[in-house]
């Protein structure tokens, strides 16, 4: 009698995620068939918040964050291993919960641009 063999993250199916709170940037992958209750887990000790003073949202920025329930699905947010790769990740916004008992507004600092180059070090056009 064979053994079944243990379930393992194949490419087809491991998606990456960026989760963002405030200034801190997390990265990591799962699989997409994990809750968004597992994503929390992973969190938990990186962010020192269990997973009922956790909001995870997804989309792009401004007000178009949509929440994620625990019971989800990644797969069934929307997140996949065809739109979150390892090029282009996955981005998360976390949101904790306040002393209050409320949670914050999603907060999300966005990266700095660097400064212009210096004349020397820009490319110089040919003289004609």
């Amino acid at each position: 009698m064979t053994q079944p063999e243990p379930a393992r993250i194949t490419e087809t199916d491991t998606v990456y995620l960026t989760v963002r709170h405030k200034k801190k940037t997390i990265m990591f992958f799962c699989k997409e068939t994990d809750t968004v209750h597992r994503v929390k887990l992973t969190l938990l000790p990186l962010v020192k918040a269990t997973p009922e003073n956790q909001r995870l949202y997804y989309g792009s920025y401004g007000s178009n964050y949509g929440h994620m329930e625990d019971g989800m699905l990644l797969s069934q947010c929307g997140i996949t291993s065809l739109n979150a790769k390892a090029q282009q990740p996955a981005e998360l916004a976390l949101v904790l919960r306040e002393d209050s008992g409320q949670f914050e507004a999603v907060d999300i600092v966005p990266y700095s641009t660097p400064p212009p180059l210096p004349d020397v070090m820009q490319a110089k056009e040919p003289q004609a």
